[in-house]
């Protein structure tokens, strides 16, 4: 009996033996995966990425796309809008043409006139009516005129007699600094307040429409500034359309204007003037009368002398009273 009791706990002892021990000699299995797994592995997450995101969001359920039915139920909705742009000054005047019209040869645009650089430099209130503004304008669409009358409007400003303002109208695409850049213009040494008056679609559009966005710049500047004089080149150095909407916007208003009749560098006396004497410009009047003596060659050397003269830009009325006899 013993030796079958000890035969029987042997044979437990052999069922519940454990496995050998790994040797220490095996190589072990790497704990970091393969190099092409990886590979794999971040090539599938690409494309997963790349299907998310271009994948169409607009699309109907597929009973809708295929059953008009379910189309007409549930339509799309409407595009977002974009924000509106600021409110600026605009002139709605309306046009018969509109883009293409026969008479705009060559498709030019005669649409409605906005002036979005115009509103930068304008006040936000109005001027009040009956007050004087102190203010002189000067004006022009011609790079050329512009420039000659800088001179003149820096030397006025500089002088403090005046609110010096500089409006640019017309179709030129040189921005107001890149005028000043060309003609040295520092702010310091010419304390003017510069207008963009010019419409949008300046360079294409057609000579009646920046004829009344000349008017209608005009008019705000005049809501606004109420200049009391406006000063510009002469009108055979302008362009046509730019004196077009100037003489419009005079006959309505009544603001006087002046035709500088020469350089603005012969005229640099002005700067010295105050708006309320610029206003009566067009009132001064000169006259001279000769009365010729017997002798023809003494005449001669007056009528010499008297060309050879400068009046300052006005062109004087000569009377000559010849002798009886």
């Amino acid at each position: 009996m013993p030796h079958l009791k000890d035969e029987e706990l042997g044979k437990k002892d052999d069922d519940h033996r454990l496995p050998p021990a790994r040797s220490r000699f095996l190589p072990q299995l790497s704990k970091f995966p393969r190099p092409r797994r990886l590979i794999a592995a971040f090539i599938g997450l690409v494309l997963v990425y790349q299907f998310f995101k271009h994948m169409p969001t607009d699309l109907r359920p597929a009973r809708e796309r295929y059953d008009p039915r379910f189309r007409q139920q549930n339509p799309l909705p409407p595009p977002p809008t974009s924000p509106q742009s600021p409110v600026v000054p605009q002139i709605d005047i309306p046009s018969d043409s509109g883009m293409q019209g026969e008479k705009n040869k060559g498709g030019l645009y005669d649409g409605k006139i906005k002036l979005y650089e115009l509103a930068s430099s304008l006040p936000t209130d109005k001027h009040p009516e009956n007050v004087l503004s102190g203010a002189v304008l000067f004006a022009g669409s011609d790079l050329h005129c512009i420039t000659d009358m800088l001179p003149l409007a820096c030397r006025m400003a500089r002088e403090q007699q005046n609110h010096v303002h500089l409006a640019l109208f017309g179709k030129e695409e040189v921005s107001v600094d890149g005028i000043k850049q060309v003609n040295g213009i520092v702010e310091s040494d010419c304390p003017i307040v510069w207008h963009d008056s010019r419409p949008d679609y300046a360079a294409q559009s057609t000579d009646d429409r920046v004829a009344r966005s000349v008017k209608g710049g005009l008019r705000f500047i005049e809501t606004y500034i109420a200049p009391e004089v406006i000063i510009t080149g002469r009108k055979d150095w302008e362009d046509p359309f730019f004196f077009g909407g100037l003489e419009r916007h005079l006959w309505e208003v009544g603001t006087p204007h002046i035709a500088l009749p020469t350089t603005s560098r012969d005229l640099m006396w002005m700067a010295s003037i105050e708006s309320t004497a610029l206003k009566v410009w067009n009132d001064i009047r000169v006259d001279m009368v000769v009365h010729a003596s017997q002798s023809a060659g003494s005449l001669v050397r007056l009528l010499r002398s008297l060309d050879a003269a400068d009046y300052l830009g006005f062109t004087p009325k000569l009377t000559i009273e010849l002798p009886r006899k």
